[in-house]
């Protein structure tokens, strides 16, 4: 180990490997810091380390030096695809030639994303979209699309250039579990999921997202046979893990090792037993017909009468219908006539998930998901409506599943910490529940702030005389200091709301006077999230953007320069008392004589907002003003502790006063 903190050191050195091809280097002593932080914690047996790296420290490129330059195979996984893709094509090239000059062995280095992000090759087969001729967008997407199926190594979606998250046509295409005939399938060898984890098991590091590892961990607990479970297991071993945007593990775990059923998935469901149609015999036919396209009826009553009540009366009898057209499909597929094995092995499919969704109805709509700790409920609107079982604490679940296997791992992100402690985020994420031989192993802590000089290149405003946002009059004085604060920064704004309600209301009430004054104006849905940051930054050079958006674009975002030079978040980010894991989990603490607020609602909020304002520095010569338009940061007692998270930014209440800041401090940048 002495040999890999030399080789760490030299690193990143004034004239070390990153110094020759980074213009202007200059050594981040944090960075240094980290990188033999976690050489240290290697030689420890399961190793254990928690680090909270400031914006701009450069965590990225400190682990990559450890993973690439020790002897051992490392699994990096981050929060989300497009974090991913940023992680495999910026930094890893720049760290894999630097680490040239260090050392000659070459490095087997694999991106792996879950398996809804890659093309099944017996869908492609049978793929025979018509274009719609009215719409324009909708056939260049589907020549993109064409042209990939024929051309493609990977099968890796992210190869079709700005498809939406949403595409229905990508629905038809992905290999995703519920459809996917395993083994059976007669492409099972060529396969790009079969292909994608057979390299994984020769990879060096291997580079995944959250909901792939929670995915990959799931299988693992709930397959049977030991068959089953080598199938299930889509990651290998490894013998370090390195957890990158942490923060974000514990509501992806919540989602991963729930339960859920959608109206959508039935629709997918009903159209494949309609293909199967045609090999019932004749006599069946009608009755099998029936019971598929009852399902798509009943499945749409059940789930309303849910959205009004888990207790509706109309359930129990929805349910007894639901289960009996179940059996009749079930029976009927018995007498499928047909010899070509594909058909064979997609009516083992289909009666896969006829076993699995029932039961899946079962758990959640019974005690039984209540008495090992999941809370039930409804969410989204229309085809997008889920039925969904979430685990109250994912701790516990987290605890089991990830942390406790012999490998040693490093959980890092710029927002862990809450007013200077970790104490909880260990909790939340089960990392402090790690125990052997009976004792809580140690886990190692370290916190480096940011090198960013934030009290000369940013302030954080909040006006000292809006009303609470529980007032009447809230919205028309948010749009006013909205007005003000743009007409300060002349575009080069993010509007960062906590609820899809506020933003579609304010964007109503203020985009055509925002366009009449020369602004671009972009909102969050109207474009793939990638497109939308590409016109926003170029809108810059013309007369300045101003994007509305919601959650999504708090984290994960990164526009650099004068491109961003203003970030209005409306309200403080508690979540709503009515979501319904926030709910099971306060009562969950009540019941231990806990504060839920003190314990829960305030880190949570904490670190969001942490999270929001760090969309505005992202590199040593950016500069803005983060404006909070919530004035219970300052007129509430825990708004100490939500000061007390933010960067060390200048803290001003009146307009004239962040004029003069404006003026003297952030112009100059941009001069």
């Amino acid at each position: 180990m002495p040999h890999l903190k030399k080789q760490l050191q030299y690193f990143f050195e004034q004239e070390g490997p990153l110094s020759k091809r980074l213009p202007n280097y200059e050594p981040r002593l944090a960075q240094t810091q980290m990188s033999l932080a976690i050489a240290d914690m290697l030689e420890a047996e399961r190793g254990r380390l928690v680090v909270e790296a400031g914006t701009g420290t450069g965590k990225s490129l400190a682990y990559l030096a450890v993973a690439l330059l020790m002897d051992a195979k490392v699994l990096i996984s981050t929060a989300t695809k497009t974090l991913q893709d940023q992680l495999f094509q910026k930094d890893l090239p720049l760290a894999l030639d630097a680490i040239k000059d260090i050392q000659s062995t070459h490095k087997n280095v694999m991106l792996m994303k879950g398996r809804s992000n890659y093309l099944c090759l017996l869908k492609a087969n049978d793929f025979r979209p018509t274009g719609d001729l009215l719409n324009a967008k909708s056939n260049q997407l589907l020549d993109r699309i064409q042209e990939f199926i024929l051309h493609t190594k990977t099968g890796d979606r992210a190869e079709i250039e700005d498809m939406p998250d949403d595409s229905s046509y990508w629905s038809e295409l992905n290999a995703k579990a519920d459809t996917c005939l395993g083994q059976n399938c007669p492409l099972y060898s060529e396969c790009h999921v079969t292909q994608m984890r057979q390299a994984a098991k020769n990879a060096d590091v291997l580079i995944v997202n959250h909901s792939l590892l929670c995915a990959d961990r799931n299988l693992r607990i709930n397959t049977g046979s030991e068959n089953d479970a080598a199938f299930a297991q889509i990651i290998p071993d490894m013998d370090l893990w390195i957890i990158d945007e942490a923060h974000a593990m514990t509501d992806i775990a919540t989602r991963h090792f729930g339960v859920s059923i959608s109206l959508y998935q039935i629709k997918i469901l009903v159209r494949d037993f309609a293909k199967m149609l045609p090999f019932i015999p004749g006599s069946k036919q009608s009755l099998f017909r029936m019971a598929y396209e009852e399902l798509s009826v009943l499945f749409t009553q059940l789930f309303l009468a849910l959205s009004k009540s888990l207790e509706h009366a109309d359930v129990a009898g929805l349910r007894s219908a639901i289960a009996e057209n179940f059996r009749t499909l079930e029976i009927d597929l018995l007498s499928v006539q047909c010899d070509d094995s594909a058909k064979k092995t997609q009516v083992s499919s289909l009666n896969r998930r006829l076993t699995k969704i029932p039961a899946e109805l079962h758990f959640m709509l019974s005690d039984t998901a209540k008495n090992v700790g999941y809370v039930t409920y409804m969410e989204g609107e229309n085809m997008s409506q889920i039925l969904t079982a979430s685990p109250v604490d994912a701790s516990q679940i987290l605890s089991r599943a990830l942390w406790s296997g012999s490998h040693s791992t490093v959980l890092t992100s710029a927002t862990l910490a809450v007013n200077g402690k970790l104490n909880s985020f260990l909790q939340h994420s089960g990392f402090a529940r790690q125990e052997k031989d009976g004792d809580e192993e140690t886990v190692q802590q370290l916190i480096l702030p940011t090198p960013f000089d934030f009290e000369n290149q940013s302030a954080f405003y909040v006006p000292n005389n809006i009303c609470p946002p529980a007032d009447s009059d809230f919205q028309a004085q948010m749009e006013n200091e909205i007005r003000f604060l743009i007409s300060l920064s002349k575009g080069g704004t993010f509007l960062l709301f906590t609820s899809l309600r506020a933003l579609n209301l304010t964007h109503q009430n203020l985009k055509s006077e925002l366009e009449a004054e020369g602004l671009q104006v972009f909102k969050q849905g109207d474009a793939p999230k990638l497109e939308l940051l590409r016109e926003f930054t170029k809108a810059d050079e013309t007369f300045g953007g101003v994007l509305f958006a919601t959650h999504s674009f708090w984290e994960g975002v990164d526009v650099q320069g004068k491109a961003l030079r203003m970030v209005v978040i409306d309200k403080l980010p508690f979540r709503s008392p009515e979501d319904p894991i926030l709910k099971a989990r306060t009562e969950q603490m009540q019941s231990q004589g806990l504060s839920s607020f003190a314990l829960l609602s305030l880190p949570e909020a904490a670190l969001a907002l942490k999270q929001g304002a760090g969309r505005l520095l992202r590199t040593r010569k950016d500069a803005g003003v983060v404006a909070l338009l919530d004035n219970r940061i300052y007129q509430k007692p825990y708004g100490r502790v939500l000061l007390g998270t933010l960067p060390p930014m200048q803290k001003l209440r009146h307009r004239s006063h962040l004029k003069e800041f404006w003026d003297l401090k952030i112009l100059p940048y941009f001069c």
